[in-house]
């Protein structure tokens, strides 16, 4: 795991061999509302908004060469500065263009050095975050990953992507996210604000046929039952995972009162009080694991 840095570019990493596309991935599932700009209006379905900065200096680390900065105006008239890659071949890379909606004008690019980029420290924090994450899911890119479908309220989605983030990253697993690992088209309108939450579906057959699908391609569930909020969906894919599928579902269950509930023991090997507390347990488990493989041979 990285120590913090104040934005100076880690060298180490130029002479790794790390393809664009690698590193590409990495961004893609390492970027969160914690790492963008603009927290209060990121979403995951544009998970590029407000990431340009920190994703340029991670860029930088691994391949070098210089930034390019341009002020993106938006057809409202609005603009924002935007931050992008030219490498040592002058190849350009702009890794978080994909956040700007069709229309988009961009001024001529002008040079920005990294001193100029990190002297913000709400940047550098950013940017030591997405670095961590990025790094981590490089070194567990090669390791074989258990997938867990991970089922949880439509009106959490935002709040627990950072924590699932979290998860992937610390723990090496791979967290299946029916909201934005599937095709679901109403789902970046209800992120923008066009469509209320479970309104106006009309797909709702291939929506569930989907997600059990997706339940039954994972080796577990892991469900966030939520307090003083709605649980039909992740209620309904508990029951299919553990009693019709037999698999190993783990819950975290945010109001203490029901962790003992009949119906959740039964359906769950394991409860938790936090995703906190579950990486911990994880992790013990998974150490208890490596060790009775050790002393097998």
């Amino acid at each position: 795991m990285e120590s913090k840095s104040n934005g100076k570019s880690d060298t180490v990493h130029r002479t790794e061999k790390v393809s664009l596309d690698a590193l590409m991935g990495a961004l893609d599932r390492s970027w969160g509302s914690k790492t963008s700009v603009d927290p209060q209006n990121w979403w995951p379905s544009n998970a590029a908004y407000g990431q340009c900065a920190v994703t340029a200096l991670v860029v930088n680390d691994f391949f070098g060469g210089q930034f390019l900065r341009t002020m993106a105006t938006y057809q409202n008239g609005n603009s924002t500065s935007h931050y992008y890659n030219e490498l040592p071949d002058k190849s350009v890379v702009d890794l978080t263009r994909i956040q700007f909606p069709d229309g988009t004008k961009f001024s001529d690019p002008e040079y920005r050095s990294r001193e100029y980029i990190v002297s913000n420290p709400s940047t550098v924090e950013r940017y030591n975050l997405l670095k961590k994450r990025v790094s981590l899911r490089l070194e567990n890119a090669a390791k074989e990953k258990l997938k867990l479908y991970f089922a949880h309220s439509t009106l959490d989605r935002k709040e627990l992507r950072d924590k699932e983030i979290e998860m992937e990253c610390r723990l090496g697993i791979e967290l299946y996210n029916p909201f934005y690992d599937s095709p679901r088209n109403h789902i970046a309108e209800i992120d923008s604000g066009v469509r209320k939450p479970y309104s106006g579906i009309k797909d709702f057959n291939a929506i569930v046929d989907g997600d059990l699908e997706a339940i039954e391609s994972c080796a577990g569930l892991l469900a966030v039952v939520p307090k003083n909020k709605p649980a039909i969906g992740e209620s309904m894919e508990i029951f299919y995972n553990s009693f019709v599928l037999g698999r190993e579902t783990y819950l975290i269950v945010e109001d203490e009162g029901f962790l003992g509930h009949p119906w959740l023991v039964k359906n769950s090997v394991a409860r938790f009080k936090s995703t906190d507390e579950f990486m911990e347990w994880w992790e013990s488990r998974e150490h208890r694991l490596d060790t009775e493989k050790r002393n097998a041979h």
